[in-house]
């Protein structure tokens, strides 16, 4: 698959051919071969975020401790945080922020000190700043910076 997450992701934000490639017509995350000696393996599938037909577009991938975050549409919760440990089973959603069908449309993922920080909405306050540890209680609004609607 790939050597470890955090050789990957260093490749995402360097210099170098992001490793990471999003095949929209089938929503599958792929982590590509990396072009050196440290990762000498083939692409492979690590999940299909929507079976079958659908597209999953992930994008915003950012690593946090060793866990990489992005925001992908599932067909169920709408675009909503994932997070993979480069596995199948450890690539899961965090939390439907927007719960049922609606997107909360996580972006801006970053990484500061160890905590994700990102933007979203939760269909109540508007687009706002959240944080994330990497589980669904632990995934926050950090304020509602404008309570008047979106902080956008």
């Amino acid at each position: 698959m790939f050597h470890s997450l955090k050789n990957l992701t260093e490749r995402i934000r360097g210099t170098k051919t992001a490793p990471i490639r999003n095949d929209a017509r089938r929503a599958r995350l792929r982590f590509e071969q990396l072009e050196d000696r440290t990762c000498p393996t083939s692409v492979s599938l690590v999940k299909d975020i929507v079976p079958g037909s659908g597209a999953g577009n992930p994008r915003n991938f950012t690593n946090v401790n060793g866990t990489l975050f992005f925001s992908a549409f599932d067909g169920t919760n709408g675009y909503e945080l994932w997070k993979s440990d480069g596995t199948a089973a450890g690539t899961v959603l965090v939390k439907d922020i927007n719960s049922g069908a609606s997107s909360s449309y996580p972006t801006n993922l970053t990484n500061v000190n160890g905590t994700l920080f990102f933007s979203a909405d939760d269909g109540t306050n508007g687009i706002e700043l959240w944080r994330s540890d990497g589980t669904a209680a632990g995934t926050v609004l950090v304020t509602d910076i404008n309570t008047s609607g979106s902080a956008d």
